[in-house]
């Protein structure tokens, strides 16, 4: 479910940045409304922060991802977010991003959209300025 989740969040930053809207900005609404998860917090700010060293490298997502692919088809449970997911972290991966955190995932969306959303994070301000 955290891969569905996260090609969500990387889909819905690029999306917006490509709208217009400042990433930043998306990301404070996000996380006040119901879009909030640990993937759209953590995640979202270490790439609009663009800090994507690997804690859970493509690899692993991938081969996690098709434990659970295969199991949904012994269980005859479909799955078709999962198995799109699988296909663009495979893809992915196969891009030569395996070694790399999954996250990494935002810069084939970003080339495909014609947008970066990486790099755009302010620190948050206390206050009015004066």
């Amino acid at each position: 479910m955290a891969f569905v989740n996260m090609v969500a969040a990387i889909e819905g930053l690029v999306l917006g940045a490509k709208a217009g809207i400042d990433p930043y900005t998306l990301w404070q609404v996000v996380k006040a409304s119901t879009g909030q998860s640990f993937i759209w917090e953590a995640g979202a700010r270490a790439i609009l922060r663009d800090r994507l060293v690997p804690t859970f490298t493509t690899e692993l997502a991938c081969k996690d991802i098709g434990l659970a692919a295969e199991m949904a088809e012994q269980l005859g449970v479909p799955v078709r977010m999962g198995l799109l997911a699988q296909e663009l972290l495979r893809a992915h991966r196969d891009r030569g991003f395996g070694g790399e955190d999954m996250l990494t995932l935002v810069k084939d969306v970003e080339e495909r959209a014609g947008v970066e959303v990486r790099g755009s994070w302010r620190e948050p301000t206390d206050g009015p300025s004066r």
